[in-house]
């Protein structure tokens, strides 16, 4: 077997080459909040989910490295309202403040959807069952945002809430076996950081299924 009998993405392969390549990777992730304004908290019921196409180039059996394009969605349920106030220069400041305790809600949350491309080195080992080392960065700007708030009598979506970073970029690691893995995203850029200095680190812990 030669490496031009390879399937590298866009071809077809041979029935002598590699089985198969993870060229569909879907993740389904629980989403945290690493740090956050004091008394903002993330909910233990946020999660995302991701659809990347891959394009895999390999060297061996066992070494590869694979780019890709997708898109993915983040789901922040929390206790944030997002406001402004005038300072004392009469400028305009941004602020994420807590929802007061008293106040009873259904849904508060926030939406992030993003385009992305990825790249990964793609370690594996085995033959009947396929141990897989994944080490990857991803990189997506952020198309759309939105806040969604729900109470008994009230419900709103707003959009384009300033502070949201317009690119998100981190390193990802996925170790498993055969067609899953489990996988951490952890995100350099905060998702939001605001001009008093007030800002949401984030992190994806989760679940990734590979298909073809």
């Amino acid at each position: 077997m030669t490496l031009g009998n390879l399937y590298v993405g866009n071809t077809l392969q041979d029935k002598d080459s590699i089985p198969r390549q993870d060229r569909w990777v879907f993740d389904i992730s629980h989403e945290q909040w690493l740090t956050s304004p004091k008394g903002i908290e993330n909910k233990p019921y946020s999660w995302g989910f991701a659809f990347t196409r891959m394009f895999e180039y390999p060297f061996s059996k066992n070494l590869s490295v694979a780019f890709g394009f997708g898109v993915r969605s983040l789901h922040h349920y929390h206790n944030g309202s997002f406001s402004q106030f005038v300072r004392p220069d009469n400028s305009i400041a941004d602020s994420i403040i807590p929802i007061p305790s008293t106040v009873s809600y259904k849904i508060n949350k926030t939406a992030l959807n993003y385009i992305d491309a990825a790249a990964e080195l793609r370690i594996t080992a085995g033959k009947t069952n396929k141990f897989k080392l994944y080490l990857g960065f991803k990189g997506g700007y952020l198309f759309n945002q939105h806040l969604k708030y729900k109470d008994s009598t009230f419900k709103y979506k707003k959009y384009h809430t300033k502070g949201f970073s317009d690119f998100s970029f981190g390193p990802t690691v996925r170790i498993g076996i055969n067609n899953i893995s489990i996988f951490v995203n952890y995100l350099l850029e905060p998702v939001y950081k605001n001009n008093t200095g007030q800002k949401i680190q984030s992190c994806s812990l989760g679940l990734t299924f590979y298909f073809l």
